[in-house]
Order: C-alpha cells, then structure tokens, then sequence
C-alpha cells in the first residue's frame, strides 16, 4: 500500500513538468510557476525511489531528467550569434518592483545612483512618495510624477533622455493596461521605444483571465506598433515555465542563458522562502542585443530588481 501511494505521489509531481504544455485552469497554471519546488522534490524522492523499485524505477527518472533539462537549459543556455551588424552606443537599465509600502526608498535611490543608469523603470511607485521621486530625478526626465499622470498601474520613469511619446493603453479592467513610452537619443537620432506593464498577481481566476487577455493585447501593441528599437519591461506575475507566459514574435526574453532562476520571493524566512518564481522581465527586439544582465535586492520589497545593458544595433 505505501509503494501504491509512494509511486502517485512522484507521478503527481511528474506530472507538474509537463503543465507548461498544455492550457490548464488557473490554479493549475500558477503551479508551473514554482517549478523550481517540485523539481527539487522529484530529485528528493529519487533515491527512495530506486532502493523502492530499483531498476524499474528508471522508467520514472528518465522523463524527470528529460523534462529538468528541458525546463532549466535555457536559463544556462542561449545561443551564440554572431552578431555583424553596427553598434551604436548601449543604455543601462534598472527594473524593479519596489512594493506600495516600502519604506526603504533612500537605500534603492542610493544603489541606483552608484549604477548609473540611463533608464529607471519602477512598478508599485507610491504616489505619496511623488516629492521623493522628484528628488531622485534630480532635473532627469520623469513619467508619473505629473498629477494628470498619476503612476498609472504603480509605474514611474526615469530617463536620462527626453520622453518624446507616451500613451496608456486602456482596457476594461484599470489594472490591464499598457504604458507605451518613446525616448529620443538626439546624438545619434534614434527612438527608444518601450512597452512597461504590472499585470494583476493572479491569485484568483479573474486576476488570471486578466493577465492573460493583456498578454494577447500586448502581442497586438507589438505587432502594430513596434519600432526598429524597442523593449518590454515589466512585472508581468508570470515565469517562463507557464503556458501563459508572452512569447511575443520577434523578442528575445532577458533572461536567456543569464543563470537566474528567481526574481520574486514569498517571504525571507525558512520554510516560505523557497516558495520563489522568476515574473520580472524585459525583452528586447532585433533593433538590440543584451551585454549583460543581472539581478539586485531591494530592501523592502520581495523583488530584486532587474539590472542590464542593451547595445543598439542595426544592420
């Protein structure tokens, strides 16, 4: 009898790999986001499996190595190109969900400062905090900062170049919207282009539904409005390992190949620390190619913050 409830309960885990596959209810979904836990309990249960069903238990080990690997090789991996085409000049970036209630703003101002970025993208901006933000623009270009601007969807700006186009993008629902932003780089007269968005957590179906139907209108934004140089930034409650995850046509996914498997945490302390997920990201265009990426904490918030460095290019 415990062998019988031994072997569905590896199967039951089993079967969470394959959940990226195939469009399942929400609740099923928001399993494939926490793939790294039960990959972790398959490779757990693996030696009780073999001193249980020693070479049977083969039969199950091989699909887990085969749907791990799957899963995990492009965060190692991503394919070298070579890349022949002019580069003009490259733009750091920082990314971060700071949290409505972080208290902690002073020390992330300071990290930011010490990068020198040249664009600052930020999700969950408070807007009691509209003076601070000022103050850490310092005569920089803002979005947000504005009362007729307001962070929609928690979002503040900042840039080292001037914002030239902006437009937000509404739905039905206010937390489904999407902040198209253009910045101009006259010393080379090119446009930066930028998609920034902070879908719902989706804790609940409609969260969920909600996500996923501004995915789709993000895919329509890009195919009708992108531009030769344009990125997309956001905290998008999604990993790579669900269903859902946006696949737009033509952008490469940050993360490819830069060896981070987190980018949001449940709580700092064990056993709910490693309840962990990889939902904030940027993608890139053709019009770039990344330099380098890579990911800082941020006090006060149970997100780290995305850092990276995108070169433009043409052809």
């Amino acid at each position: 009898m415990l062998k019988l409830v031994f072997i569905f309960f590896y199967i039951s885990l089993l079967s969470t790999l394959t959940f990226s596959f195939f469009d399942l209810p929400w609740w099923l979904d928001n399993l494939s986001n926490v793939i790294l836990i039960w990959i972790a309990l398959l490779f757990i249960a693996a030696p009780f499996l073999l001193l249980t069903f020693k070479r049977y238990a083969l039969l199950l080990l091989m699909p887990t190595f085969v749907l791990t690997i799957y899963h995990l090789l492009p965060i190692f991996h991503s394919k070298a190109i070579t890349d022949t085409r002019v580069k003009l000049k490259s733009y750091r970036f920082i990314q971060a969900n700071l949290s409505y209630y972080n208290n902690n703003l002073g020390d992330f101002f300071t990290a930011s400062n010490n990068i020198a970025s040249d664009f600052i993208f930020l999700f969950e901006y408070n807007v009691q905090k509209r003076e601070q933000l000022k103050r850490f623009a310092n005569g920089k270009h803002m979005y947000g900062y504005e009362e007729i601007q307001g962070f929609p969807l928690g979002i503040a700006v900042v840039s080292n170049y001037p914002i030239v186009y902006s437009r937000l993008h509404k739905s039905n629902s206010k937390s489904a919207e999407i902040l198209e932003l253009k910045f101009f780089d006259k010393k080379i007269n090119k446009i930066i282009h930028s998609f920034l968005l902070h879908p719902p957590s989706p804790r609940t179906q409609i969260n969920w539904e909600i996500r996923n139907d501004l995915f789709n209108k993000l895919n329509t934004l890009i195919e009708k409005n992108s531009s030769e140089h344009t990125l997309i930034a956001g905290d998008i409650n999604v990993s790579p390992w669900s269903f859902n995850f946006p696949k737009p046509e033509k952008f490469t996914p940050c993360y490819l190949g830069n060896q981070y498997f987190s980018s949001w945490q449940f709580e700092k302390n064990f056993p709910k620390a490693v309840i962990t997920s990889l939902i904030d990201h940027c993608f890139y265009n053709s019009g770039f190619s990344l330099i380098n990426y890579r990911h800082i904490p941020v006090n006060g918030s149970d997100h780290q913050a995305l850092v990276y460095q995108l070169q433009l290019v043409q052809k």
